[in-house]
Parts: C-alpha cells; sequence; structure tokens
C-alpha cells in the first residue's frame, strides 16, 4: 500500500515538475519586463506562478498537479497569442542593423539598467498608444507597433560609454521603390574637409537651413522631392537638441540618436516618418 502511494505521489511530482519546465520555457519568451507593452492578458502569467509556488510547496494532489498543467498550458497560449501579434505588426528587420543585440557592456549596474529600461519604456508608451511586440535583452531594447496602418520600430542600445549613455533609433518600412539617401550631423570640421578637397561630396539641395545642418548623400532630386515638403518642418525640430542621423535604404527608414530623445524630438520623429510616408504614397 506504502509503495503504491509512493508511486502516486511521484507520479504527480513528475507531472509538476514538468509544468515548472514548461512554464520557465514560456517566460524565457515572455519576459516579465514585456509585461507593460503586451496587448495579450499576461494574467495567465501570475496564474500560473502561484499555482506552481503552492503544488511545490505542498504535498502532491491530483487537484494540484491539473491545476498546473492547465496553467502552464494557458501560459503557452499566451506566448503563442504573443508570436501572432509579431506576425501581424510585420516582421521586417527594420533594426536588425543598428542594434547590438550581442552587445557586452562593463557597465552592469542594475540601476543604470533600470534606467535605460525606464527611458525606453517611456519613450514607447510616448510614441504609441498600443505596442504589439516587445524584446528585452541586457542592453538591447525594441518595440514594435503600428501608426495609421504603417509598421514602426522603436530601439536602443544601452550603455554605449561610460557615462551610461543609450543610442536609439526610430524607424518604419518604406516601399523598396524610394530612392535611397541619407543625412549626418555637420560640423566645422566638414567644412575644413570641403576647403581641402575643394568640392563637397555630398549632394546640396538649395535649402540653406538643411545645407546647413546636414551632410546630404543621395541623388539631390530625391532629397527635395523627400525633405522640401512636409517633411522639413519636423526635420528642422529633431535639430533643436541635437541633429540626428537620417537613412532611408532597402525599403527602411531609420532616425537615430546619440543619446535618449526628448519627448519633442520622439513626436518630430514621428511626424517627419509619417511625412515620407506620405510623400512616397
Amino acid at each position: 500500500m506504502g509503495g503504491a502511494y509512493r508511486d502516486a505521489a511521484g507520479a504527480l511530482t513528475t507531472r509538476i515538475a514538468a509544468a515548472r519546465e514548461r512554464l520557465d520555457r514560456s517566460r524565457a519568451e515572455v519576459l516579465p519586463v514585456w509585461l507593460p507593452f503586451l496587448a495579450v492578458d499576461p494574467s495567465a502569467l501570475y496564474r500560473a506562478e502561484a499555482t506552481l509556488a503552492e503544488a511545490e510547496a505542498a504535498p502532491p494532489t491530483r487537484e494540484l498537479a491539473a491545476r498546473v498543467e492547465q496553467d502552464a498550458e494557458a501560459v503557452e497560449h499566451l506566448v503563442r497569442d504573443q508570436a501572432a501579434l509579431l506576425r501581424a505588426v510585420g516582421e521586417a528587420p527594420l533594426l536588425d542593423r543598428w542594434l547590438d543585440r550581442d552587445r557586452i557592456s562593463a557597465l552592469s549596474f542594475p540601476a543604470l539598467q533600470a534606467r535605460a529600461w525606464a527611458a525606453f519604456a517611456r519613450a514607447t508608451r510616448a510614441l504609441a498608444a498600443e505596442v504589439r511586440y516587445a524584446r528585452h535583452g541586457a542592453y538591447c531594447y525594441e518595440a514594435r507597433f503600428r501608426i495609421d496602418g504603417a509598421a514602426y520600430a522603436y530601439g536602443c542600445n544601452a550603455f554605449v560609454d561610460d557615462d551610461g549613455e543609450s543610442e536609439s533609433f526610430l524607424a518604419t518600412t518604406l516601399p523598396e521603390a524610394v530612392e535611397p539617401f541619407s543625412l549626418a550631423p555637420q560640423s566645422y570640421l566638414d567644412d575644413l574637409a570641403r576647403w581641402v578637397r575643394g568640392r563637397p561630396a555630398e549632394a546640396e539641395i538649395g535649402d540653406p537651413e538643411l545645407d546647413g545642418r546636414f551632410l546630404m548623400y543621395g541623388e539631390a532630386h530625391a532629397l527635395r522631392r523627400y525633405l522640401c515638403g512636409a517633411a522639413r518642418p519636423p526635420l528642422l525640430e529633431l535639430c533643436n537638441t541635437d541633429v540626428p542621423r537620417v537613412e532611408v535604404a532597402s525599403g527602411c527608414a531609420v532616425v537615430a540618436w546619440r543619446f535618449e530623445p526628448e519627448a519633442g524630438s520622439l513626436a518630430a520623429a514621428r511626424r517627419f516618418l509619417a511625412a515620407l510616408h506620405r510623400e512616397v504614397g
């Protein structure tokens, strides 16, 4: 009789341990730090954790084993829902070339990590009411969402220097047919380089404010078309705090900052990219 009881208890313990493994696998896919962004209900994850804690602390019973299995399955559905949302928002690489997901940083202080994540979360919420997908690494964060039907991504590389600063990027998809161009901040050293070379290597579009702020690379007619209309005011507004980099290529437009942008800069970048969408149709 005692042997049968031990066998039954052992089987229940095995079932509970298997449910723990399932939950741990799911948790690796849906990190707790994602939860403020999820468009699906995260309560299943919290419920599963509570049930497992109860089951692992008490003698095993059929009822507890059944509950933890049921909750582990609910969390697996949560993960599948999240994957479906990612497919819905689009799997265009957007920031793959910009984000350093393998970054190894000496700045591993928890306070700096918390600050970087808080700034990223705050910026993301300012950009979109509903974020469809968020990914979190040790020093690299990314969120994806839609604005007026277009796919966007916001991301950052944390701790790119000894002061704990972060690089930030806002990107959107554009038609592949859009002519490529790039903009880079201009400095007095560029004026010296022009004088040494004798002629500019970059394009100029006849707009003194834009020509004076950016080094422009691309066809001048395309730059005038994309930058001299509705995109011009938000692009100049972007320069109020720092001149960002802009790159349009391979069906993607990216605004890149060398720091954590302020809310005004993010709003201007969003309006700039929206204007590019309208211009290219």
